[in-house]
């Protein structure tokens, strides 16, 4: 249970990937950005964008593993570039399988700070 309130606060606004959020859901990930290897080892500019994830946290039905290979433009990391694909697949499947939403929407997260 610690583990999945540590991953909610990835899709908070001060998380790594505020747009995974999916509106009226808590949902909970996780980033990453992988080099890929070639034939002289890691390649400077050839990323795979990587998000996985599972809502609504309340009482998980389904977790999603969205992997971008070699995305283009700016951006590659994953929190950029594959959390919007989660947010979008996590929502029409609340949508298609009738997931009520939250009571209370997002939840309010406690970040400890020293």
């Amino acid at each position: 249970r610690q583990m999945v309130e540590m991953m909610e606060t990835v899709v908070s606004a001060r998380g790594t990937a505020p747009a995974a959020a999916v509106p009226g859901y808590r949902v909970a990930g996780k980033t990453g950005t992988v080099k890929k290897l070639g034939p002289t080892g890691y390649q400077n500019d050839s990323y795979l964008s990587v998000f996985a994830g599972l809502g609504p946290v309340s009482e998980p039905r389904f977790a999603t593993v969205v992997v971008i290979d070699e995305p283009r433009g700016k951006a590659y990391y994953g929190g950029d570039v594959a959390a919007p694909a989660f947010s979008t697949i996590m929502s029409g499947a609340f949508r298609l399988f009738s997931v009520t939403p939250d009571q209370s929407g997002a939840a309010t997260i406690r970040i400890a700070a020293n």
